[in-house]
């Protein structure tokens, strides 16, 4: 089943609330897929405080739902939808979710990114895995090396420390991210 168009999507605005213009009769579900792993999140009626009406003024008219269920950090690492079912549990629709404001809410943080003086760092709280790229010259021979960055779950920063045999080499990072798999024509 191919995603529905985005005026349907869900928006995840906040670590449990989702904004989706779905059926009032219907089970709805947020579902994670990352790999062989499969996470459910129960959508049950809500409302919008104030200030989530404020901060999404384009969005308020849309049925507010509260998210149920535990791992919600993992989940953003993978697809992320949102799934309507009917009381037989027949799927209707299923729709892309916009992540903006549930990975603010997560993960927003201070935490110096780029270099430091003593090490490299990068948010990128979906990321599923993130290596650094030197080039140029280094030690021993060779003009290219790999290394593993470290994920601190609680921001979704990556970092990695920097010796100082590595000043002044140009680098870029390789980052693995959940992207489906091309349209079926």
């Amino acid at each position: 089943m191919s995603l529905i168009a985005h005026e349907s999507d869900a928006h995840w605005i906040d670590r449990d609330t989702v904004l989706w213009r779905a059926g009032a009769d219907t089970a709805k579900t947020l579902e994670s897929v990352s790999g062989q792993v499969t996470r459910l999140f129960r959508l049950l009626p809500g409302t919008l405080a104030p200030a989530q009406r404020a901060a999404w003024p384009h969005l308020a008219a849309l049925p507010a739902w509260k998210a149920a269920g535990a791992g919600v950090r993992q989940a953003l690492r993978g697809r992320v939808t949102a799934v309507e079912r009917d009381a037989a549990g027949k799927e209707l629709a299923r729709a892309g979710v916009r992540l903006p404001g549930v990975l603010d809410d997560l993960f927003a943080t201070d935490e110096p990114l780029g270099y430091t003086g003593d090490r490299l760092a990068l948010w990128a709280p979906t990321a599923q895995e993130v290596r650094l790229v030197l080039h140029g010259e280094a030690p021993g021979g060779g003009s290219r090396t790999e290394h593993a960055m470290s994920r601190d779950d609680g921001t979704g920063v990556w970092s990695l420390p920097v010796p100082r045999a590595w000043a002044g080499r140009d680098y870029t990072y390789l980052v693995t991210v959940y992207s489906p798999p091309p349209a079926r024509s």
